[in-house]
């Protein structure tokens, strides 16, 4: 029990460094996606959700118009 109880020690602490790799990676991808906007006089708005598959981010472009994350910015 005691071999089971520390190779899930390990396996829990590399999915603990994987899982924040990928939160930075797809933060990163999100402001360059803001700065993108902002370079071109546009407006960004961040929505906070509970669930990471339901992030939502909007954009609104110098026209007018908003891009958001299912539109595939």
């Amino acid at each position: 029990m005691k071999a089971l109880k520390s190779l899930w020690k390990d396996t829990k602490e590399r999915f603990d460094r994987v899982e924040k790799s990928l939160v930075d990676c797809y933060i990163a991808f999100l402001r360059e996606v803001a700065k993108v906007f902002l370079e071109q006089n546009g407006r960004v708005f961040f929505r906070e959700n509970l669930k990471t598959s339901d992030i939502k981010y909007e954009a609104e472009k110098p026209n007018g118009t908003y891009a958001r994350k299912r539109d595939g910015i």
